[in-house]
């Protein structure tokens, strides 16, 4: 609003300029043909008119300078009243803030209350449901801990009867077992002995078979000596004797010696000569009974 006052007085003072201006303008002769009275009229004219030009500037120049302090004035006041308007707007937004600040602080703590409310409702919601689920699984416990106990006595008792069954039948098994041992063991004893008979049997007729065997060899080693003998011309009477043979496997022969003589060594010396020139003697195809002829004690008698 100041502003708006000091530019219309400063337009008003730039009008009465202006006016001034012009009648001076019109005032002055320009014709240049005027007396010099009228020159000094002119002159007093134009000195009067300076004279009230200057005064009419002095108060103008009053006037602006008053406008002036005015307008410095008006500046001075607006500054304070836009001062004082920017003081109460701050402390007016300050105020603002503060009242803001205050509700977001009541609803920063009503909203806390109540999610504290809200917790301690969730907290007891919980706390009676971790109470329920205690309960309940405690129940459970007992429930299960009676089942098991119950299954335990069960099967305790189902592994008494078990063991009880299985002790019967291990008795029983051991009784069969043993009935069935002392049947082998009698089956066996009757079959070893029944073996052990026949065996004898056996062994009886092999070794009266090889008695033979051994008879019958020995007759014809005897007989093959008789046939390669020469009896002595000096050797008169009945004469005999035991003559030890060592044939070979191919029933050659090794060795011949007199084992028990004849009292004649002319019939000794001839028996020994026989049982060579009959080599090779007459042994069993069987070689396992070569041992039975290892060392032959044959008694040469050419009269027997």
């Amino acid at each position: 609003m100041a502003r708006i006052r000091l530019s219309r007085d400063v337009a008003i003072a730039v009008a009465i300029h202006a006016i001034l201006f012009l009648l001076l303008l019109v005032s002055i002769d320009w014709s240049g043909d005027k007396m010099p009275g009228e020159q000094g009229e002119e002159e007093q004219i134009v000195k009067a008119t300076v004279v009230d030009d200057a005064r009419m500037k002095a108060e103008e120049d009053a006037r602006r300078k008053a406008a002036e302090d005015k307008a410095a004035a008006e500046r001075k006041r607006a500054e304070a009243v836009r001062r004082k308007q920017e003081a109460e707007r701050k402390a007016a937004a300050e105020q603002k803030r503060k009242a803001e600040e205050r509700k977001r602080a009541e609803d920063t703590a009503r909203k806390a209350a109540e999610e504290k409310a809200v917790a301690e409702r969730k907290r007891q919601a919980e706390v009676a449901q971790k109470a329920a689920a205690e309960k309940a699984a405690a129940e459970k416990a007992a429930a299960e801990k009676a089942a098991a106990e119950k299954a335990a006595a069960e099967e305790r008792r189902r592994q008494e009867e078990a063991a009880r069954k299985a002790a019967e039948e291990k008795a029983a098994e051991e009784l069969r077992k043993k009935e069935e041992a002392e049947r082998k063991a009698a089956e066996e004893k009757a079959l070893q002995e029944q073996l052990q008979a026949e065996e004898t049997q056996l062994a009886a007729r092999r070794a009266e078979k090889v008695r033979s065997i051994l008879d019958h060899y020995r007759m014809l080693i005897r007989q093959k000596i008789e046939r390669n003998w020469i009896r002595p011309p000096s050797s008169q009477g009945h004469l005999s004797c035991i003559v030890k043979v060592r044939p070979a496997p191919d029933g050659g022969v090794l060795s011949a010696r007199i084992a028990n003589g004849s009292g004649d060594a002319a019939f000794d010396r001839s028996v020994v000569a026989a049982v060579f020139k009959a080599s090779p003697l007459p042994l069993p195809d069987d070689r396992s009974l070569y041992d039975q002829f290892r060392d032959l004690e044959i008694k040469f008698d050419p009269e027997d």
